[in-house]
């Protein structure tokens, strides 16, 4: 075991040669092995000097590791980013193409509407217009007051029907439906004159009509119409009310 470097040396040994002395005084030499350690009270110097190199390897280490991390999420979400992008144009680009195909088919159904209405406007004119001899008439498929139904006829290039014949009132009978015609007394009370101012001659009025029972007087009846159902003949009603009329304009 090493001695301790504070123990005072044997002065009583011979450790030292002069060589002035004889040799038979030397004595007998003493060979001492001296082992030097460090105190155990002071840590080593070289623990001293390796522990702040490992910790700041450490923390370099978890540094890495931090921004690794952080570029691993940084990436994650510009990938997202870029994915959320491509949904969006994508989206949108459906959008615009139902957005088109929608537009398409409404100027489809606009088109489409169109041509119906068209044709149900031929339709009518067919069926609203008649030739019976010489004249041309046309039926209306709504209804006015008679003055407003004679300014529609005059509009027409023709007037309310004038029945000069029994073919025209027959016309009448088979249309069935009630219509303003061309007969009124409003320039004097009971004296019938056609539109073209022309008198009355032949008749075929309802039994007990003409009987102008309009209370009060701007509700009397002036105006004539050919009242279909049991009747099926004339009768006088104010002129204010609204029927169907028929137009007459002579082709020849």
């Amino acid at each position: 075991m090493a001695k301790d470097l504070s123990v005072k040396p044997d002065t009583a040994k011979n450790t030292r040669w002069d060589p002035g002395e004889p040799e038979e005084d030397r004595g007998d030499w003493v060979e001492n092995t001296v082992d030097i350690y460090a105190s155990v009270d002071s840590p080593p110097a070289r623990a001293e000097k390796e522990h702040p190199k490992a910790a700041a390897t450490a923390v370099i280490i978890c540094l890495a590791l931090l921004c690794l991390l952080l570029l691993a999420v940084i990436t994650s979400l510009v990938i997202r980013h870029f994915t959320e992008v491509e949904r969006s144009k994508r989206l949108q680009a459906s959008l615009d193409n139902l957005t088109k195909e929608r537009d398409q088919l409404q100027t489809s159904y606009d088109t489409v509407v169109q041509q119906r209405d068209d044709l149900r406007k031929k339709l009518n004119a067919s069926l609203c217009h008649l030739s019976v001899g010489s004249s041309w008439y046309y039926i209306s498929p709504e209804k006015r007051n008679w003055n407003e139904s004679r300014q529609d006829c005059l509009q027409r290039q023709s007037d309310l029907l004038i029945i000069n014949s029994k073919e025209e009132q027959e016309l009448l009978i088979h249309l069935n439906k009630r219509v303003w015609f061309g007969l009124t007394d409003m320039e004097e009370e009971g004296t019938w004159k056609w539109v073209d101012g022309k008198p009355l001659n032949t008749t075929y009025w309802n039994s007990e009509q003409p009987d102008s029972n309009g209370i009060p007087p701007n509700l009397e009846e002036d105006c004539v119409e050919y009242h279909a159902g049991v009747w099926k003949g004339w009768n006088d009603r104010s002129c204010l009310e609204n029927n169907s009329w028929i137009c007459e304009r002579n082709i020849c």
